[in-house]
């Protein structure tokens, strides 16, 4: 099994502790990556597989298998466990793999990884990151008006449209670049700009009262949330003394995702399926409705799942480039 999200995460913090050691960030490589990936594919644990041994773990081959033209070094490092963290730190806290993972001669890297089915090392993570140096002088191409996101990234068109339309602007940094996030998870109070911009930023006059008792009319996305309140896309949640209240830091999960996509949709006339197109998302669901119209309208496949069928993970956070895709299709 595959997740481009874990491996996301693992090259995500692989850079967080390169800049913490003064060394430069590592920009993806998807040849890399994809080598990774077969490598890790090749080592998988199955209960037939004689692949595995700690004696051969490592790519004989991989300088002639991996370096992409131009390449003149790499590297590689490989690692079991449960979570993307774990396999950053036990890395880190190897001195062989420490010294592959912060080498500044290092300028681009890929990840790889499956989830062993039998064997001692059930369900963990095996993974595989590969590393490769280019000279200086070799520039990557410029993919995205975002630093942070690279050739190759899953959801790199649909992020590219978000700035296109103006829907995402991102964070201005330091060195006068704008970053994306890609992994970061979607606030409330960012949805709610987000479907505003995504609506085509209608004419509205914020009221000079909030309807929720936790975003106050100085917030930077006060007139955002007013509209969201005031189109009835977002009710939020009443208190016991009759307030509501917006949750404006909280992060948005797939379920209310999919609530208020249809709501913005203007609700259309939709009958739910009396099975579910979803393994985890039962016709009693407080929002099956509006999960069942979302799969209906190709705006979500899900995740495969055992025996074919798919799951939606309702309870998932959604994260920010999960949420220019189900944009990006919702206005398609």
């Amino acid at each position: 099994m595959r997740s481009d999200r874990f491996a996301g995460q693992v090259f995500d913090l692989m850079n967080a502790k390169r800049r913490a050691a003064g060394v430069p960030a590592l920009t993806w490589n998807q040849h890399i990556a994809d080598v990774s990936q077969g490598w890790a594919d090749h080592l998988r644990v199955t209960t037939a597989n004689p692949n595995f041994n700690w004696a051969n773990i490592h790519r004989p081959d991989a300088g002639g298998s991996l370096i992409p033209p131009g390449a003149n070094w790499y590297g590689e490092i490989i690692a079991f466990n449960f979570s993307a963290a774990q396999v950053v730190d036990w890395w880190m806290n190897s001195p062989a793999h420490r010294d592959a993972m912060l080498d500044p001669r290092e300028t681009h890297a890929g990840v790889g990884y499956v989830v062993p089915t039998s064997g001692p090392y059930k369900g963990w993570h095996l993974v595989v990151s590969n590393l490769a140096g280019y000279p200086k002088a070799t520039k990557p191409a410029v993919v995205s008006p975002f630093s942070d996101l690279v050739g190759g990234q899953k959801f790199l068109a649909e992020m590219n449209w978000m700035h296109k339309q103006g829907i995402s602007t991102g964070w201005a940094e330091k060195n006068g670049t704008r970053t994306y996030r890609p992994l970061q998870p979607v606030s409330r109070e960012a949805m709610a700009a987000f479907m505003y911009r995504l609506k085509g930023s209608p004419k509205f006059a914020a009221p000079a009262k909030s309807p929720f008792t936790d975003v106050s009319v100085s917030n930077p996305y006060y007139k955002e949330i007013a509209w969201l309140a005031s189109a009835k896309i977002s009710t939020g949640w009443v208190q016991k003394n009759g307030t509501k209240v917006f949750r404006p830091h909280a992060a948005v999960e797939r379920d209310a995702m999919a609530a208020f996509l249809y709501r913005l949709d203007g609700s259309p006339k939709y009958t739910p399926p009396k099975k579910s197109p979803f393994v985890d998302v039962p016709v009693s669901h407080q929002f099956y409705k509006q999960i069942s119209w979302l799969s209906a309208s190709g705006i979500s496949t899900g995740w495969p799942a055992s025996g074919g069928k798919a799951a939606y993970q309702p309870a998932s956070t959604v994260a920010r480039d999960a949420m220019a895709a189900f944009m990006h299709r919702w206005k398609s």
